[in-house]
């Protein structure tokens, strides 16, 4: 991107740049301003300007390939535009409010883009061996790491989102699978492992989400002689249309059926 600037051609990739230049320009023509028009005609001028800088913005982000840290770049051109108009700032309310709506919509954008990756991941993962899991957890730890640019209540809602959709799509593929015993064990150790990484990570209120991962493939490899009490113990901890898709997994899901049939009312 190019900026004809005191009769020099200034190039600049790099949105705040971009910005801070942009915010030279309207300062010397505020200041030119001044001396020959009126207050009306400074808020039309600021009108002008922002509705150019909106249009930077936008094509930025559009072709913005770090989508994370072009978050923070919106955060940081909300804070000089505040700084720079003062009491000013209602007139550029609409610019502000584009801003405020380009943010979640970048925010939105990159996680449903780790959603798809994790999703994608996931689908190739049957529990076969000890780690078959742990290229996917990788990938959750990284995206969660990269997410810690964020503050406060967006770091809590970007890391749970994360979370919840690696839970989301472990049950959507878990029951998908006729497990044997080794796959069961494998997948047990692998809901321990996050539950671990969840607890360390400080997000101790997702892990009620992998325990009831846990309590599913619990009663998923059951002994059959023993499934009753289980199933008992859990009925009301599980969804019921998760304890009809959990029965599904079981290779002996015929004579469970007629189990829970002939003893639960």
């Amino acid at each position: 991107m190019y900026y004809l600037f005191d009769q020099q051609l200034i190039s600049s990739d790099n949105i705040i740049n971009s910005f801070e230049i942009l915010m030279v320009l309207v300062n010397k023509s505020q200041r030119r301003a001044a001396l020959f028009y009126n207050e009306d005609d400074e808020i039309m001028l600021l009108t002008y300007f922002f509705q150019k800088m909106k249009r930077v913005i936008d094509l930025t982000m559009i072709n913005s390939e770090d989508k994370i840290h072009s978050i923070q770049d919106l955060s940081h051109i909300y804070l000089l535009t505040k700084k720079f108009l003062g009491k000013k700032l209602f007139i550029v309310n609409e610019f502000l409010e584009n801003l405020s709506n380009v943010s979640k919509l970048v925010f939105n954008d990159v996680l449903e883009s780790i959603n798809r990756s994790i999703r994608q991941q996931s689908i190739n993962i049957y529990f076969t061996k000890p780690d078959s899991h742990k290229t996917l957890l990788n990938y959750v730890k990284s995206k969660i790491k990269i997410g810690e640019v964020f503050q406060g209540q967006n770091y809590n809602i970007f890391a749970d989102k994360i979370l919840y959709f690696l839970h989301d799509a472990l049950k959507t593929q878990i029951f998908t699978i006729v497990f044997e015993k080794d796959q069961s064990d494998n997948l047990i150790r692998c809901i321990d492992e996050i539950v671990g990484h969840v607890i360390f990570m400080n997000r101790t209120n997702m892990s009620y989400y992998f325990n009831y991962l846990k309590n599913i493939i619990l009663l998923i490899s059951w002994p059959y002689d023993q499934f009753l009490d289980k199933y008992k113990e859990l009925e009301n901890v599980i969804y019921d249309r998760d304890l009809r898709s959990l029965i599904k997994c079981r290779k002996d899901k015929e004579k469970i059926k007629n189990l829970i049939v002939k003893n639960i009312k």
